[in-house]
Order: structure tokens, then C-alpha cells, then sequence
């Protein structure tokens, strides 16, 4: 008898436990899952100009750098 979780009720699992990302990725793991998707991490910070500019806009948008 095989028993499934599903990512949704692993990603809570984690959280509740609150497992750091390897904790988390292992987690995953064991349940034969595909680990979860790291969170973006930011690598510049926006002027206030910029960052004003983006509250502003009527729709969703981002910004790209040059990397």
C-alpha cells in the first residue's frame, strides 16, 4: 500500500516544523517529491525613483538589470 502527500501539505509540514531550506529540500525528498523552489533572492537594490515609479503603475510589472 503506497501512501502520497501532496507538496502542498509537505510545504506546510515545513513551515509548521519550521525547517531551514536543507531541512526542507530532505523533506522532499524522502517523500519522493521534487524539492521546492528556492526563493529569489535580490541582488540590487531599487532607487526610491524607481521603486515609487513601480507602486505607481496601474498593472503588475519588474524590473531587469544587466545581469
Amino acid at each position: 500500500m503506497s501512501i502520497g502527500v501532496s507538496a502542498t501539505f509537505l510545504a506546510n509540514l515545513a513551515q509548521v516544523l519550521k525547517l531551514d531550506a536543507a531541512d526542507r529540500r530532505h523533506l522532499f525528498l524522502l517523500a519522493h517529491e521534487r524539492p521546492p523552489a528556492e526563493p529569489g533572492k535580490t541582488w540590487c537594490v531599487l532607487p526610491p525613483l524607481v521603486r515609487r515609479l513601480m507602486h505607481d503603475l496601474p498593472h503588475p510589472a519588474f524590473v531587469l538589470n544587466l545581469r
